[in-house]
């Protein structure tokens, strides 16, 4: 993994994380390849499909114990999308406002199954470890990539989260399976 440490932008140029974890932007704006802010805008929009997806399945269960985790999970990958993103416009690059395609198509066709066949709290647990495995692969690749150290350490940080998110989805899965 390398990283831009041969370049003038380094840690000490790059924006500091405020006490809320948000990013503030009144340090000096530095600009970054092109690929480094398409890679960052993939992990943006894996945030908002992740999101949308745990907003979804706090709207599928019934279980209040479920809605309040899949809310909270959908509440961090926000965060996560939101720190991403001024992170961007600090590199004078333009954040991905949306999430994929497929991320759309997946709850369009969640939707269309749930009508025909409602989702039961384990199907929706398998579903949400499958979308965090996805998630993990993402971050994954983009941590493959040369990344400024300020950019790493944010998706590093987010990565062992979600991680961790995904080991807590599975033993739920499992538990539930029991």
């Amino acid at each position: 993994m390398s990283t831009y440490s041969e370049n003038p932008l380094n840690a000490r140029n790059l924006i500091e994380p405020d006490a809320q974890g948000g990013m503030n932007l009144e340090n000096d704006q530095k600009a970054v390849p092109e690929e480094t802010i398409k890679a960052l805008n993939r992990l943006v929009q894996r945030c908002i499909d992740t999101r949308e997806n745990y907003e979804q399945a706090a709207d599928t269960v019934e279980t209040d114990r479920f809605k309040k985790l899949f809310t909270e999970f959908s509440e961090q990958r926000n965060q996560f999308a939101t720190q991403l993103s001024n992170l961007i416009l600090q590199y004078n690059g333009k954040p991905e406002e949306f999430g994929t395609d497929t991320g759309s198509m997946r709850r369009g066709w969640e939707n269309i199954r749930a009508v025909l066949s409602p989702a039961t709290e384990e199907s929706v647990l398998d579903t949400l470890e499958a979308d965090e495995d996805k998630t993990k692969a993402v971050y994954k690749e983009v941590l493959d990539t040369p990344l400024p150290d300020k950019a790493r350490q944010i998706a590093e940080r987010q990565y062992q989260e979600l991680r961790r998110v995904h080991d807590e989805i599975r033993d739920l899965r499992n538990a539930h399976a029991r």
